[in-house]
């Protein structure tokens, strides 16, 4: 399936946005991305015909923002952390009076969104066995395995997460508990 902004991140994006009621919507949406999450949401947001806000970290490449840009949203650069990224995004939402938040994976509406992966890859090949899920915030991930499992709920198609270097998902599964590190968040996307 063609992906509208040229990355898989529209699929969860459009289903946040569309899931938010007209008076929601009417106050726009706001995210924090390192770019095709933003692309994404810039994307749906101009479909549904409201405003939309990207925080970037000033480090993105130039390219990203333009191509945000091109969809129709304002443009905010911050430092490059999590938490400058999110109390941007919080600080944006309240300057549109209360927009809606989209988060690039950690939101029930943008997990489904991608799960559609899943769904049109068991359509596709019938008899898959096996998906590689690359992982860094984990929606996509978390999306694909729900919509697998609610599909074949015995387990025939196992669902297998690889990660970057400098991501924590590997951390997390051996300590059992979730690991986050929100002044490294962008470690390994800085060094593409």
């Amino acid at each position: 399936m063609f992906q509208r902004t040229g990355a898989f991140k529209y699929r969860g994006a459009a289903n946040a946005v569309l899931q938010l009621s007209d008076e929601q919507a009417a106050r726009g949406v706001v995210c924090h991305s390192s770019g095709n999450h933003g692309a994404a949401v810039a994307a749906a947001a101009k479909a549904r015909g409201v405003p939309a806000v990207v925080v970037v970290p000033r480090t993105t490449a130039p390219i990203k923002v333009e191509n945000i840009k091109s969809f129709g949203a304002k443009v905010v650069l911050c430092e490059p952390t999590g938490t400058a990224r999110a109390a941007a995004a919080e600080a944006e939402a309240r300057r549109l009076g209360g927009a809606a938040i989209i988060h690039p994976y950690n939101q029930a509406e943008v997990i489904a969104g991608q799960g559609t992966i899943g769904l049109e890859l068991l359509e596709q090949v019938p008899d898959l066995d096996a998906i590689i899920v690359p992982v860094s915030g984990g929606g996509m991930l978390t999306g694909i395995a729900v919509a697998v499992r609610g599909q074949r709920p015995d387990g025939s198609c196992r669902v297998h997460a690889v990660e970057p270097a400098g991501k924590r998902l590997g951390d997390a599964l051996r300590e059992g508990r979730r690991v986050v590190d929100p002044e490294r968040a962008n470690i390994a996307l800085e060094t593409v």
